[in-house]
């Protein structure tokens, strides 16, 4: 179904360790991206030549040197259409958020002001398909840049990801939804998530502590999330009985046909009222580190 494809092309207790900052600070000490303006003129071609992206995180360092650098950032710099970028999330609009993100991500500069404003959606509590965004482009850029910072944010936000699965997706009536985004989350993703597990125990703890921290700091601004409460039974029945289905070609080796089915334009997936899913957001909160570290091991 194309909602499938829309995304590719709890309350933890405090650790006595962690300290949970202001969301101002988290921004900021968390997430303080720094890069050097492009010099067209000199028609660099390296994203390591073109720009340093450097996440400055106070939980991958116990430099105060580095924090002070976080702390001293300047506001980024946002995509020329960001007002765009904004209507869009708040339309919840997927197919034309992951458009538009294209659009302002053709550069090196620009991709930076792009993931400039992932990041600050993703730390205003902003839907699943943001965070999961976020975390490819962290992902991409840092492979491509060899940043050892940056591919361990993405591992965070893949955790992160994770949880919102786990916590946001006990919403939804139909519990068959979240689980397909969990093993779309798994399997478009191995690189990253074995990223993760090679990582020493002492990163990976700051990893999980990281993505418990943005899910706690958050959890009153999420909104409810329709991506993940779509591609279940129930959206699938609803294709069959009043959508429309065509006829595709099919994939290398396979025979028959095959047919792309999408439920009815109005239809919306259903979320569960307060009083059933708030028990169960509060047992995955509660089960959440000890599910990141199985995950991980």
């Amino acid at each position: 179904m194309t909602n499938e494809g829309r995304i590719e092309n709890f309350r933890p207790e405090k650790p006595s360790a962690i300290r949970v900052p202001s969301k101002k600070r988290l921004r900021k000490e968390i997430f303080g991206t720094f890069y050097r303006r492009h010099d067209a003129e000199r028609g660099m071609k390296h994203f390591r030549a073109i720009f340093a992206l450097r996440l400055f995180v106070a939980f991958w360092t116990t430099s105060s040197a580095s924090a002070q650098v976080a702390s001293d950032a300047p506001s980024p710099e946002l995509p020329a259409n960001a007002a765009d970028l904004n209507g869009l999330l708040y339309m919840k609009d997927w197919n034309g958020l992951g458009a538009a993100l294209k659009d302002a991500d053709q550069t090196p500069v620009t991709r930076v002001k792009a993931m400039n404003w992932l990041q600050r959606r993703v730390l205003r509590g902003a839907e699943y398909f943001v965070v999961y965004a976020y975390m490819r482009e962290l992902w991409t850029v840092g492979t491509v840049s060899q940043s050892e910072g940056m591919r361990q944010t993405a591992g965070a936000m893949a955790l992160y990801a994770y949880a919102l699965i786990a916590i946001d997706g006990a919403k939804c009536q139909d519990l068959t939804a979240p689980g397909n985004r969990m093993t779309q989350l798994l399997g478009l993703n191995p690189s990253t998530f074995s990223f993760v597990k090679s990582q020493p125990a002492e990163t990976k703890a700051k990893m999980i502590d990281l993505a418990i921290t943005i899910e706690n700091r958050t959890s009153s601004a999420r909104r409810d999330d329709d991506l993940l409460c779509r591609g279940g039974l129930e959206e699938y029945k609803a294709a069959f009985e009043g959508g429309t289905q065509t006829e595709v070609p099919n994939s290398t080796g396979h025979f028959g046909k095959t047919f792309q089915v999408e439920p009815p334009a109005d239809w919306k997936p259903k979320f569960a009222p307060p009083e059933v899913y708030r028990p169960k957001q509060e047992i995955a909160r509660n089960a959440m580190r000890e599910a990141l570290l199985k995950l991980i091991q």
